[in-house]
């Protein structure tokens, strides 16, 4: 493919980690205060063997606790203690906001907003998301994670521990549980992931992992999704003349679509370089980075993966670096020349442009959409 130079680095503060330090912060607020309230109901920090053997003393407090609550619960802080963590918290928040400000000023996108409006995660989900983010960046967090969930070896958040760090006690906790399902935000795009030996256990006893890929494009740099791998390469490509003459036959046709809303462009025919010049031009004339994933190539080097679970993991990396999306030996999706119906259907729900290019001409069908295919 046409060797397009990565983006420059960084020169000016990088406002998105600041930004996504002081909402850290605000976590750590939140952990204090877990913490402090374990510690008054009776649970000893000290314990070496806390969290791997059950006293009867402790099996008949668990009878007596209300359902719905964990042991921070039953604690009352004192008003002191409790007005403090809630000042570190406010001025988390107003830290945070400090650096909206400033990126609004600057003209700069924070990488944590921007991840919020690709995906529509709601406040819950931004903040479920950063306790599994933490322990990626400071190690501090697997302990304090292990001491919250009384078993020392459990380094990483299960979704009763989100819970009590953000929602209410009682039964109306359990409403939040559909935030975890595999339809909702966090899981459908793979934000967060189970760990392979929670993923079958009941909701509340799942352990959460934030997927690499979203750690890395968060610290500023794009990496694939570990099944994508090599064959996905952002590109930021620039006005060339030299795509501008292999793209000359196509680009009639493509340039008045850029007036309109985003559309999936389809290319067809032999000439896949021509192809990739033009993906490269609609990307520049849009002053967008452009994700160019080979297809072919993913699916025949990738033993058991599919050109369905390929594609679903091309548009939700487009999301997540903000970029176009070029789809390369599209012809691997096809069945008897049609494209499946709920590839389709993933496809026309994207809400940017999109380019498919492969040899062979193929039919839209099976799906009702109002999404322009060109």
């Amino acid at each position: 493919m046409h060797p397009i130079a990565v983006s420059p680095s960084r020169t000016e503060p990088d406002l998105s980690l600041r930004h996504l330090q002081a909402e850290l912060a605000g976590l750590d607020a939140r952990l204090r205060r877990a913490v402090r309230r374990w510690q008054l109901a009776g649970q000893d920090p000290n314990d070496a063997y806390r969290g791997l053997y059950i006293s009867d003393a402790e099996a008949e407090a668990l009878l007596d606790r209300p359902f719905g609550v964990g042991w921070g619960g039953l604690a009352q802080l004192p008003a002191e203690e409790a007005a403090a963590f809630d000042q570190a918290e406010r001025r988390a928040r107003e830290a945070a906001a400090g650096y909206i400000q400033q990126a609004r000023a600057a003209g700069q996108a924070l990488r944590w907003l921007q991840l919020a409006e690709a995906f529509g995660l709601e406040r819950f989900d931004l903040e479920a998301l950063l306790i599994c983010l933490a322990p990626a960046l400071d190690l501090r967090y697997e302990k304090l994670y292990g001491y919250l969930q009384d078993d020392v070896t459990r380094k990483r958040p299960g979704v009763n521990l989100i819970l009590e760090l953000l929602a209410e006690s009682g039964v109306g906790r359990l409403t939040w549980l559909a935030r975890f399902t595999d339809d909702a935000p966090l899981l459908r795009f793979g934000l967060l992931e189970r760990t392979p030996e929670s993923a079958k256990l009941p909701a509340l006893s799942q352990t959460l992992l934030v997927d690499p890929a979203v750690v890395a494009w968060l610290l500023g740099r794009y990496q694939p999704h570990a099944e994508l791998g090599a064959p996905a390469q952002l590109w930021h490509p620039a006005a060339d003349p030299e795509d501008e003459l292999l793209a000359a036959e196509v680009w009639p046709d493509l340039a008045p679509m850029l007036a309109g809303e985003p559309a999936v462009a389809v290319f067809h025919g032999p000439d896949r370089t021509a192809q990739e010049a033009a993906a490269r031009q609609l990307a520049a004339r849009l002053g967008r980075p452009l994700l160019a994933v080979a297809l072919d190539a993913l699916v025949r080097e990738r033993d058991g993966l599919t050109a369905r679970r390929a594609v679903h993991l091309a548009l939700r990396d487009a999301r997540l670096a903000g970029a176009v999306l070029a789809i390369f030996g599209w012809e691997v999706a096809l069945i008897e020349g049609a494209l499946p119906a709920d590839v389709l259907a993933e496809l026309c729900a994207h809400p940017d442009w999109v380019v498919v290019a492969g040899r062979t001409v193929w039919q839209a069908a099976g799906v009702a959409r109002e999404r322009r295919l060109a």
